[in-house]
């Protein structure tokens, strides 16, 4: 198994706090103004008042990716909606599939990331998955592995704004991070 293979392994199942989230760049706010007021469809439950919220590694994932898009385009509204569409839905033969209201598959990448619909949350490769827009407050395309966005073919959308975010590359330096604030705090017992 690779290295980010072992880390994401030993980061998988875990639970964070808002301290976490916070040390990673994750603003305390942000899952309140995410969640309850743009609709972020986080895949744990709240532990109801008055408890401290205890995120998998999915919330994490999504909540960063959403953070990422907002200060890439200052659109809030954008950066959920593709968090919500990448951990959520999948095409096949033309076609939209939504897990979002499904009970079972949010317990299932509750307790296992490796059951998400989409491979960019698990896939640590040397061929790296892109986030990339033409108008990026509208949101994002995922580009994936083989695919490549060529300046000079595609000049046509270059005259627009465009943004991209290596989403490979945010989620593995994510996973560094994150094993690193365990290291820290859990020293020895962490394995």
């Amino acid at each position: 198994m690779s290295e980010s293979g072992e880390l994401l392994s030993r980061l998988n199942g875990r639970r964070f706090y808002q301290d976490h989230l916070t040390a990673v760049g994750i603003p305390s706010d942000t899952v309140i103004n995410y969640e309850r007021k743009l609709g972020l469809s986080l895949v744990s439950a709240p532990p109801g008042r008055g408890r401290a919220r205890q995120f998998c590694l999915a919330d994490v994932y999504m909540l960063k990716l959403a953070t990422e898009i907002f200060v890439l385009t200052g659109s809030a509204i954008a950066g959920v909606e593709t968090a919500n569409n990448l951990m959520y839905e999948r095409e096949e033969d033309g076609k939209i599939f939504s897990k979002r209201n499904d009970d079972e598959y949010r317990l299932m990448v509750e307790q296992d990331i490796f059951a998400a619909y989409n491979p960019v949350f698990t896939q640590r490769t040397f061929i790296h998955y892109y986030l990339w827009s033409i108008a990026p407050r509208n949101g994002f395309f995922l580009t994936l592995p083989g695919e490549r966005f060529d300046p000079i073919r595609d000049r046509d959308l270059t005259r627009h704004r465009m943004a991209f975010i290596n989403v490979t590359q945010t989620l593995k330096d994510l996973d560094q991070q994150l094993d690193h604030l365990l290291q820290a705090e859990f020293g020895d017992q962490y394995t």
